[in-house]
């Protein structure tokens, strides 16, 4: 059995307003998702000098931390730090958390992530300060701590 199908003419305009319609759309998206990435990222301790750190993910949905040193980490703890001027208090702690995360490797890493579809998590936000890295615990027995 043969089906006919009607295909109905687009004119070149309705046409190109239609792809103008959809980059609009599209160009939304990725400007929200740009947005998300900022918002984690505001709410993220990020030192340059700090081996251990959380990272806001490209989807704007997530946050992960990555070993990217030489040792196996077994463990780490999170919690909300304040930085004014050279001064670094650490405002609270969260619990130890295990983890099993090998050194890193020929551009791959090990990570532990955080995922959400609505931003950031007000569980692990921090009411003051940012949230931080500030202990790992690593296979040969020692412990990273992060400075005050």
């Amino acid at each position: 059995m043969i089906k006919i199908v009607r295909i109905k003419t687009i004119t070149a305009s309705a046409l190109c307003a239609c792809a103008i319609g959809l980059l609009s759309i599209v160009n939304l998206a990725q400007q929200s998702t740009e947005e998300a990435i900022k918002a984690i990222k505001s709410k993220l301790f990020d030192a340059p000098k700090v081996i251990y750190k959380l990272e806001a993910m490209n989807t704007g949905k997530s946050f992960s931390f990555c070993n990217t040193s030489k040792k196996r980490v077994t463990g780490f703890r999170l919690g909300c730090v304040k930085s004014k001027k050279s001064e670094l208090r650490i405002l609270s702690e969260r619990d130890f958390q295990t983890a099993d995360l090998m050194p890193e490797a020929e551009n791959n890493l090990q990570c532990h992530f955080w995922s959400s579809n609505h931003g950031f998590f007000p569980t692990e936000e921090c009411e003051k300060g940012k949230l931080a890295v500030i202990e790992v615990a690593l296979e040969d027995g020692t412990t990273w701590k992060l400075k005050q």
